[in-house]
C-alpha cells in the first residue's frame, strides 16, 4: 500500500509537539521584550560606534597606504587681551532745524522765500493779511484818546474842587467823590492803552521772521491759504553747523570723551569731528547711548548723509590668534582645529616624521579680515595645522614642515 506524497509533505511540515511546547529562549526576550524607544536607542548607539570605527578605519587605511602628508604648522601663543573693532553708522544732522509758523490764524498774504533760499536772522519770510488788525488798531487808538480826554477833564475838575475845599466852598464828601472819579478815569486810560498794545503785538506776530541764519528746505503753504495758529509754513535748518549722531552700546560709548577728535567717513570722505557730548541717558527701545560729534568743516556734507566710524575696544580675555585657514567645521556646527601630536611610538623630536592630527573644539571670540581669536581645547605652545585642511582627516599621520613653523601672536 503506497502512501500519498502530498500527505507526507503535510505531515512533515507540521511542528512537533516538542517544538510547540518549547520554552522561550533568553534571546527572544532580549529582542522582543524591550520597548520601541529602547530599541531605537540601542540602534543609534551602534550606528555611532560603527561611524567612529569607520573614521578610524579610514585614517588607518590612509596611513598604511600612502606616506605621511607634509603639513604647514603654526604654534599657538596665548594672548591675554585682544582688540574688538566695530563699525557703527550714524547720521549727519543740522544742529538746529525748525518748522516755523504763525502764532495767529489768518489768510497767508505773502511768502517771501522759496526752497533753497539762504536767510539771515530776523529776515522777513512771510506775513498774513492784517486788514482786520489794522481796523482794530484804529479803534483801539480812538478808545485810548477818549480815555485820555476823560482823564484830563477829571484831573482839572479835581484841581478846582481842591482849591474850593480849602476856602470851604465844597464839602469833604464831594472832594472824595471827585478823587474817585479821577482814579477811575486814569484806570480807563490804562485799559485803553493795553488794548492798543495788544492789537499792535498781533500785527507784529502776523509777520514771520527767521530766528537764526538758515536755509529754507521746505515750503509747505502758498499765498491765499488759511493758516491755523501754530501750523508750519516753512521748514528751515541751520546752514553752517552740522553734527553726527551715533547710537552706541554703553561699553563703546564710554570710549568717547568730550573734546576728543575722531575720524568719520561721510560719503567716502574722511572728515574730522569733535566729540561734543555723550548723552547721560539710555534709549529704552534700543538700549543704546547717543553720542554727538561736531563736524569742523561741514561745507562738504549734507544733513541726512550716513556717517561711519570704526571703534577699537581692548578686551581683557585670554585666547589665541590663528589664521582662518586653520579652522574647519566639526560635528554639531562647532568649529575645530587640527592639533599635531606625536604618534604612538614616536619620540616627538624635530626630525621625527610620525605625527598625528587630532581635532580640538574651539570657540571664536573675535575675528579680523584673515584671522580669528579663539579659546577652547588648545594650550599655549600647541602646534596646529595652519592650512591645507582638505588633504587630511582626523588622526591621520603627517609630517611637519619645520621650515615654515611660525606663531600666531598677531591680530
Amino acid at each position: 500500500m503506497h502512501s500519498n506524497p502530498t500527505m507526507r509533505n503535510y505531515v512533515s511540515e507540521q511542528p512537533t509537539p516538542a517544538l510547540r511546547n518549547a520554552a522561550p529562549q533568553p534571546f527572544d526576550g532580549l529582542v522582543f521584550g524591550v520597548s520601541a524607544s529602547l530599541r531605537y536607542a540601542l540602534l543609534l548607539a551602534c550606528s555611532m560606534l560603527l561611524a567612529a570605527c569607520n573614521a578610524e578605519t579610514i585614517a588607518a587605511s590612509l596611513n598604511s597606504e600612502r606616506p605621511a602628508t607634509l603639513v604647514d604648522i603654526d604654534e599657538a601663543v596665548q594672548s591675554e587681551n585682544h582688540l574688538i573693532r566695530r563699525e557703527f553708522v550714524g547720521r549727519v544732522e543740522a544742529r538746529r532745524r525748525s518748522e516755523i509758523g504763525f502764532e495767529l490764524s489768518g489768510a497767508l498774504q505773502v511768502v517771501a522765500v522759496d526752497e533753497g533760499d539762504v536767510v539771515s536772522a530776523t529776515s522777513i519770510l512771510a506775513y498774513l493779511d492784517t486788514s482786520r488788525l489794522n481796523a482794530e488798531e484804529m479803534e483801539a487808538v480812538a478808545k485810548r484818546d477818549h480815555a485820555l480826554i476823560r482823564l484830563s477833564l477829571a484831573e482839572r475838575k479835581l484841581d478846582r474842587m481842591t482849591r474850593a475845599a480849602e476856602s470851604g466852598g465844597v464839602s469833604l464828601q464831594e472832594l472824595d467823590l471827585e478823587k474817585d472819579e479821577t482814579s477811575a478815569a486814569r484806570a480807563g486810560s490804562e485799559v485803553a492803552e493795553a488794548q492798543l498794545s495788544k492789537v499792535r503785538i498781533d500785527i507784529e506776530k502776523s509777520i514771520l521772521t527767521a530766528p537764526y541764519d538758515a536755509v529754507v528746505i521746505e515750503r509747505r503753504m502758498d499765498e491765499g491759504q488759511i493758516v491755523a495758529a501754530g501750523q508750519p509754513v516753512l521748514v528751515i535748518q541751520e546752514q553752517m553747523a552740522a553734527e553726527v549722531r551715533l547710537s552706541l552700546p554703553a561699553d563703546f560709548a564710554t570710549l568717547f570723551v568730550p573734546g576728543d577728535q575722531k575720524q568719520v567717513t561721510i560719503d567716502s570722505q574722511l572728515v574730522i569731528a569733535t566729540v561734543r557730548t555723550v548723552l547721560p541717558t539710555r534709549n529704552q527701545s534700543t538700549q543704546t547711548v547717543d553720542v554727538i560729534l561736531e563736524i569742523e568743516d561741514s561745507r562738504s556734507v549734507l544733513p541726512g548723509d550716513l556717517a561711519r566710524i570704526s571703534i577699537d575696544r581692548d578686551v581683557r580675555e585670554s585666547g589665541f590668534w590663528m589664521p582662518m585657514s586653520a579652522l574647519f567645521e566639526d560635528n554639531r556646527g562647532l568649529w575645530a582645529v587640527y592639533v599635531v601630536i606625536p604618534a604612538e611610538g614616536s619620540q616627538g623630536g624635530e626630525n621625527d616624521a610620525n605625527y598625528v592630527v587630532e581635532p580640538r573644539s574651539i570657540e571664536i571670540l573675535n575675528m579680523s579680515s584673515s584671522s580669528v581669536f579663539v579659546r577652547g581645547e588648545i594650550s599655549d605652545g600647541d602646534r596646529f595645522v595652519a592650512s591645507g585642511l582638505r588633504r587630511i582627516v582626523p588622526y591621520q599621520i603627517v609630517r611637519m614642515d619645520h621650515e615654515n613653523v611660525g606663531n600666531t601672536n598677531i591680530n
